[in-house]
């Protein structure tokens, strides 16, 4: 990954984490296929609908892509953290949530302090 910038965050448990522009995420299916994750992507709920834009990928100490932050900027002025297990697909330039658009509500939210 090139042009990669971070910024540190402190995990409950005390790990390290880094949010990046973009990342690596590997799928579950197709089996052995990875996709590049990258900031301002748009996020679709499972039924197409979009529920806001990729505002970081975060990674943990050997680099995976754990989660994404999912803006909803301005509608929201809030981020939510979207667990990796939570992306169903990735393609045409956007990410596909396994989740209802109800269900964002009920994702944690981000805080960088």
């Amino acid at each position: 990954m090139n042009k990669l910038q971070s910024i540190e965050e402190q995990n409950r448990g005390g790990e390290e984490r880094q949010l990046m522009v973009s990342g690596v995420l590997a799928l579950e299916e197709p089996s052995g296929t990875c996709a590049i994750v990258e900031r301002g992507m748009p996020i679709l709920d499972r039924d197409g609908q979009e529920m806001g834009q990729v505002a970081a990928v975060r990674v943990d100490g050997n680099q995976a892509v754990e989660a994404i932050l999912l803006s909803r900027l301005p509608l929201k002025m809030e981020y939510r953290v979207v667990p990796a297990s939570r992306i169903a697909a990735v393609g045409d330039r956007q990410l596909i949530l396994d989740m209802a658009s109800g269900e964002i509500d009920g994702l944690q939210k981000w805080s960088a302090s």
